[in-house]
């Protein structure tokens, strides 16, 4: 997974971040890989990997959506 990585650099994180969803969270995968749209999308990462308090998910989830839009359509 991550061995001989130094945890806080990218690398390591985003190596870490694959083994989750290939193994304890693949489900998220499968489900954000059946989204149509940023909007889905978002909210299916939010509710099923981040997993935050319905309060803060009502407090950030359109703010979340609009930093997602932004960044595709930045890649885009």
């Amino acid at each position: 997974m991550t061995k001989g990585l130094n945890f806080k650099t990218p690398e390591a994180q985003v190596q870490f971040l694959v083994h989750e969803l290939k193994g304890t969270h693949k489900h998220v995968l499968k489900h954000m890989l059946n989204t149509k749209n940023v909007q889905e999308a978002t909210e299916t990462w939010t509710r099923k990997f981040e997993i935050p308090s319905e309060k803060e998910i009502r407090h950030s989830l359109g703010k979340r959506i609009n930093f997602a839009q932004n960044f595709l359509n930045t890649i885009s």
